[in-house]
């Protein structure tokens, strides 16, 4: 039984997506349990279907993938249609570079006009758009796929990662007043962590290993081998090139923040060869630390242990 909270609708999308994964591995082993699979997963998306909530980049990406995943196993035109239109609403969320200011991120909404962010949901529009490319090659509306991809990545992720020593991605950007760090792109603020004055903040492994899956695939859909070093780039940090020579990948490297065992379950977490920590946080003034055992820092967390093994793959691929 896998439990997701029906309010949170990226949530969902991905159900559907791990279930229509389920349900093409099992296909020839277990063809009845793959049949469940396929129909959990169908049921689900209708599920959604009439219980949109409020559209972010977050969300059409998640909705993106799983209608593709869905099309790829069913063949049903309507997926195909429902992404393919969702990727489209997409760009009308996208930023335009202008005056001095930095584009292709993504707002919060096209009235909104405030920087999409979020930490643990990773890079699902930058991903779902590049598997749109590379599933419908044939698409009329390939070119402006191609054209968001660019943009996203050219703009935005290699502008900002080449503002840092280590060349890892931003959070975000912030509009209004300094969020920390006097980090200054036109009239935008910007962070390559989140701020820990916050009441829930998390370290930046999701952040970052997601950003490098994407830039993975945008390199094979852009035909530019120099994103897959800018990917590399991402892990690197993940397994120790950063100021405190710290992995924050168990039984890889060095110098791993102080275990956090947990305070609600008992027996506490062990320590874990191959598991993903939340992953080295920021001070007040957007500057590294490795924390004392904290959560936020810590933790072993799902999000960012699958995308650092989603990006291990796609470079060892």
């Amino acid at each position: 039984v896998i439990r997701t909270d029906p309010a949170d609708i990226v949530a969902q999308y991905n159900f559907i997506t791990s279930e229509v994964l389920m349900a093409r591995i099992t296909k020839t082993d277990d063809p009845a349990y793959s049949q469940k699979c396929l129909e959990s997963a169908e049921r689900c998306f209708a599920w959604c279907l009439g219980n949109r909530r409020e559209e972010n980049p977050g969300t059409l990406g998640a909705s993106v993938m799983a209608a593709l995943e869905l099309f790829k196993t069913t063949g049903k035109k309507p997926y195909k249609d429902f992404a393919t239109g969702q990727a489209m609403k997409l760009r009308s969320f996208q930023a335009i570079a202008e005056s001095n200011n930095p584009g292709g991120f993504f707002y919060t909404s096209p009235e909104r006009k405030e920087p999409y962010k979020n930490i643990s949901r990773g890079c699902l529009e930058l991903i779902s758009l590049c598997d749109l490319v590379t599933t419908l090659p044939d698409n009329p509306d390939v070119a402006e796929w191609k054209g968001m991809i660019s943009d996203y990545v050219f703009q935005y992720l290699r502008e900002f990662s080449g503002k840092n020593s280590f060349g890892i991605v931003p959070y975000g950007l912030f509009t209004g007043s300094d969020p920390g760090g006097n980090r200054r792109a036109g009239s935008y603020w910007y962070r390559y962590f989140m701020q820990p004055e916050l009441s829930w903040w998390v370290g930046i492994n999701a952040n970052l290993a997601s950003a490098g899956v994407g830039l993975m695939k945008a390199s094979e859909v852009l035909d530019d081998p120099g994103l897959e070093a800018l990917a590399q780039r991402q892990l690197d940090w993940i397994t120790g090139v950063n100021p405190f020579n710290s992995s924050t990948l168990i039984g890889v490297g060095y110098n791993h923040p102080r275990h956090f065992g947990g305070s609600t379950f008992l027996p506490s977490t062990p320590v874990l060869p191959g598991a993903v920590l939340n992953g080295l946080g920021g001070t007040s003034t957007d500057e590294p630390d490795i924390g004392s055992g904290n959560w936020q820092i810590s933790e072993y967390w799902t999000p960012m242990v699958a995308y650092t093994l989603w990006l291990m793959a796609e470079i060892s691929e």
